[in-house]
């Protein structure tokens, strides 16, 4: 499995080893990523990956819900059109979309941004705020886990990044728990116009 690869490489990036490389036999994976920036000093070589061996899916928080069919073409594009079988959902430490809401609320205040702009619904909810890094990276990956969108044979694990150091932890492995012919029963169709969905409070940070 790539993944117990990258892991390896990571151990010695996390030593030191910034030139280390994961054994991945030519196979592609998808890294999807909270969009922080702080991130783009260990991406990709904290996975023992170069620049054209991942496709990299930006997720602020790494917050999906059920429903949310951006992350979920992204995810089935990279699988479908660019052979990738190994997926990891990285959540990392200190993430700014685990802040509470008065936080985020002060901050757009503070950008010029009136609280009546936001409208009167729940901003947890509104801008995809997670309760913590894990939880909303597992759960992520169980939406995709559960997706008739991603082949059978693809596995998505949950991950979780230190954001000082690039190391890198499991919160969860796991291969898709559908069977592809679930596709017919769901009523998604790749083919057709993609509309905003509309994200539930039950949405947010749900289990995997």
């Amino acid at each position: 499995m790539i993944l117990d690869s990258i892991l390896e490489a990571n151990r010695s990036y996390g030593a030191g080893n910034r030139e280390v490389r994961a054994q991945t036999e030519g196979a592609a994976v998808a890294l999807v990523v909270c969009k922080d920036r702080r991130l783009q000093e260990h991406i990709p070589r904290a996975f023992g990956l170069r620049y054209g061996e991942y496709d990299h899916i930006a997720l602020a928080g790494c917050s999906s819900a059920e429903n949310d069919q951006g992350i979920l073409r992204s995810a089935c594009m990279a699988a479908v059109l660019g052979g990738v079988r190994e997926i990891l959902v990285v959540g990392h430490t200190d993430c700014h979309m685990a802040s509470d809401v008065a936080h985020v609320l002060a901050a757009f205040e503070k950008a010029g941004v009136p609280r009546a702009a936001l409208g009167s619904g729940d901003l947890r909810v509104l801008l995809g705020l997670i309760s913590s890094p894990q939880s909303a990276a597992d759960a992520t990956a169980g939406i995709l886990r559960r997706s008739p969108w991603i082949p059978p044979g693809s596995a998505v694990h949950a991950l979780l990044m230190d954001t000082a150091s690039g190391r890198l932890s499991v919160i969860s492995r796991g291969a898709p728990e559908r069977d592809v012919k679930q596709a017919v029963a769901t009523g998604w169709d790749i083919g057709v116009s993609v509309t905003v969905p509309t994200v539930s409070a039950a949405g947010v940070d749900a289990p995997g």
